[in-house]
């Protein structure tokens, strides 16, 4: 028998991992006969192994976490590798077409999602034209989303939850990325300062109009826009228990038509949030926020001229801590919103509607319970209570349970979850493609909390040496109290206006199930994914049932990036949908000059099926460990189809036809030049 006196283990830089058994051995004899020596040796042994990393994963309790760098060799759209863009391009996120810049998560309105910068909450979410986010890629390392409440700490929101997470560790030197292309130019900076802090700035802006003014009509009226965005970060670690970050938002819009219709748009967010860390024997997160959205439309058309404008603030502050099995904490929000205010002239008539803010206020407790109860079985149980006071000061008590079991077989994991929730206030408006026209109303009295029942059964298995993983959802949702935006432009400007005669409840279910095979390794990684669902609506004046109208019943997503040489990156995404429905008139007529039109039943026709595809080249002219720099090319839509947005009804040689209102140009060509160092 022999004995070991040495041994090493190393991990290597490509993250190969290399074991090293160098032995020399001594017999046993040896302790007892010193002064005879004995030695024998082997030859050295390796061991290898590939450990397997993906850019996509999902957690035990549901959440998908995406790297942002990762997205940085995906198909860039119009120079930007925009996160809400591939968030879309995952099973059971619904993918948009051009100009609407909502997020639809498993049959779920837009309105419904919680959007937020590491916890704080941003109200609209999107720049125009639809693959624009007010996210500057530069600026945040991961993403994190929640396609259902499954935790008691999920927001007061009936779909998903959308986390962009900015960095948290401390620089130990300046660093600097950027990237310019022919539409918009984005760049990041962090700075350290001192030892225990470290400052990070971003900003991006567009310049649209200076190459593609020609491009950007519609309906032969032209189109002038721009848009720009700016973080701050602060970051300050105490020591490595206590940390503060400072996290600081703007983002403004502007869009101007000229033609017969005149139409100018502005909007933008702000945001203000101070988090403090605390991890020893307990983990402790608190955060005091603000965040503010506003919007603003001129509107003129022959004699008739409009102004919105609307707007929502909220102060709010959570407090969220974790003791080994328990999860608990507070949140609470003070809201501020002034609904969408006309004021109109028409015909030398003024209809100015008074300015009216609704003042509310919500309250939250909420607490978790998470056990392993069997070996290979985990249970969470959790409740929500809240309190929301209405503007009209009457208060709405809610009590929102939710439940989740997970089970480990062998390399797969199955887990079902319920989930109940209240959502006090909600977006509305007459726009049907999420432009920013919208606007936040408040639940009261009269239009009630919104409330949903959720079970999602979810299935996750690694397979061939966790190389593919495999991923599956099946969910049902019944929603109560939906509020639907019924007017239209026209009724601004021609009519006293009351918003609660626009405003309908309806009820409604969401059905449906995705599937994801993700390749994690190797020069070929990607993910192709299927989702079925349907979003069902019902109301007392619409029957029968109808489908929302952002629904797709149908939808393929592939992401892939191949990379042949270690500098050169070959990105493609592929979507084809279902069309999402409309309204159209069962016949129209002339009377006394104006045009009439008796409407069929509601979203009861389809536009054509939506189909894209996106290619890019990502091209490293120098890469070391302190700099780098590159070249990107892609086109947007590569397959040149003409998507429709919607339906319009024109004159055209002596009749009235009606026309698929198209994307501005059939694909968009984009070279940007980047640089890290």
């Amino acid at each position: 028998m022999t004995k070991s006196i040495f041994s090493t283990t190393k991990l290597d830089k490509i993250g190969a991992l290399t074991l090293i058994l160098s032995c020399f051995f001594v017999p046993n004899r040896l302790l007892a006969q010193r002064d005879t020596i004995i030695s024998r040796t082997i030859d050295q042994v390796t061991v290898q192994g590939q450990r397997s990393t993906s850019n996509v994963k999902t957690t035990r309790d549901g959440t998908t976490k995406l790297s942002v760098e990762y997205l940085s060799s995906l198909p860039k759209i119009m120079g930007n590798a925009d996160p809400v863009h591939y968030i879309q391009m995952m099973p059971g996120v619904q993918t948009n077409s051009e100009y609407d810049s909502g997020i639809h998560i498993q049959g779920c309105d837009n309105t419904h999602n919680f959007i937020s910068i590491d916890s704080a909450p941003i109200y609209n979410a999107g720049h125009l034209l639809g693959f624009f986010s007010v996210f500057n890629p530069e600026h945040f390392t991961s993403i994190e989303i929640d396609k259902t409440p499954r935790k008691s700490d999920f927001p007061n929101r009936l779909g998903g939850r959308i986390n962009m997470s900015p960095s948290t560790a401390i620089a130990d030197s300046v660093s600097l990325s950027a990237e310019v292309g022919l539409i918009s130019s984005q760049g990041a900076v962090k700075i350290p300062v001192g030892k225990k802090q470290t400052l990070m700035l971003a900003a991006r802006s567009s310049y649209l109009n200076l190459l593609y003014s020609n491009w950007l009509k519609i309906d032969e009226s032209a189109l002038r826009y721009s848009f720009s965005d700016f973080n701050v970060r602060y970051i300050f670690h105490s020591d490595n228990r206590k940390k503060i970050y400072l996290d600081l938002y703007h983002g403004n819009d502007n869009l101007k038509t000229d033609g017969s219709v005149g139409l100018s748009l502005n909007w933008g967010n702000d945001m203000a949030a101070l988090h403090f860390d605390f991890s020893r024997y307990i983990k402790n997160n608190c955060i005091v926020y603000f965040t503010r959205y506003h919007n603003n439309v001129d509107f003129s058309f022959n004699d008739a001229t409009a102004n919105m404008p609307s707007d929502i603030s909220t102060f709010g502050i959570k407090n969220k801590t974790k003791i080994k099995h328990f999860l608990f904490g507070v949140d609470a929000a003070i809201h501020n919103i002034l609904p969408q205010t006309p004021q109109s002239d028409y015909n030398d008539i003024s209809l100015h509607t008074a300015t009216t803010r609704l003042n509310t206020t919500e309250a939250n407790i909420f607490a978790d319970y998470e056990k392993r109860i069997f070996p290979k079985t985990q249970f969470i149980a959790g409740i929500r209570g809240s309190v929301y006071v209405d503007f009209d000061g009457n208060s709405h008590l809610s009590v929102d349970p939710n439940a989740m079991i997970n089970q480990t077989l062998g390399n797969a994991e199955i887990s079902l979850s319920y989930a109940a929730r209240h959502q006090n206030i909600f977006q509305t408006g007459c726009s049907a493609v999420s432009l920013p026209i919208e606007f936040w109303y408040a639940s009261s009295t009269a239009q009630k909390p919104q409330f949903s029942h959720g079970v999602t059964l979810a299935v996750q298995s690694l397979m061939f040496q966790s190389k593919i993983a495999l991923n599956a959802e099946f969910y049902y949702k019944l929603m109560k109290n939906q509020t639907e935006y019924n007017g239209t432009l026209l009724d601004l400007v021609t009519s006293d206006y009351d918003i609660n005669q626009n405003l309908i409840s309806s009820r409604g279910h969401n059905y449906g199930f995705s599937l994801m095979i993700n390749k994690r390794t190797g020069k070929l990684k990607g993910w192709i994914g299927y989702s079925y669902g349907r979003a069902w609506r019902k109301s007392e004046i619409q029957v029968p049932r109808f489908p929302a109208t952002h629904e797709r019943p149908h939808e393929l997503n592939v992401v892939a990036t191949y990379t042949p040489f270690s500098r050169v990156e070959f990105g493609a995404t592929f979507v084809f949908a279902s069309g999402t429905p409309f309204t159209s008139p069962d016949y129209f007529y002339l009377l006394n000059g104006n045009l009439m039109m008796q409407y069929g039943n509601h979203n009861a026709n389809r536009l054509r099926p939506y189909l894209r595809l996106d290619a890019s080249a990502n091209i490293r002219l120098h890469q070391n460990k302190r700099f780098s720099d590159g070249i990107n090319i892609s086109v947007y839509n590569l397959s040149g189809r003409s998507n429709d947005i919607f339906y319009t009804l024109k004159y055209f040689n002596n009749e009235f036809k009606y026309f698929h209102v198209t994307f501005l140009v059939r694909f968009l060509p984009n070279i940007s030049y980047y640089i890290k160092f």
